[in-house]
């Protein structure tokens, strides 16, 4: 966790110079995260979406 922590601060005080060295991308961030699966998941359970 300290790792983390300082991996944090170090991110944060580059951006506070306006440099973001090494950050990945949105898309990235995404598909690491599991974004795309999930959404493919959901997308299976489209059609039963009941309306309000």
């Amino acid at each position: 966790m300290a790792s983390a922590m300082q991996a944090m601060v170090t991110c944060l005080q580059a951006m506070r110079e306006d440099n973001r060295p090494g950050l990945m991308t949105f898309s990235e961030l995404r598909e690491r995260i599991g974004f795309e699966d999930y959404y493919e998941a959901s997308a299976r359970y489209a059609s039963s979406a009941r309306e309000t």
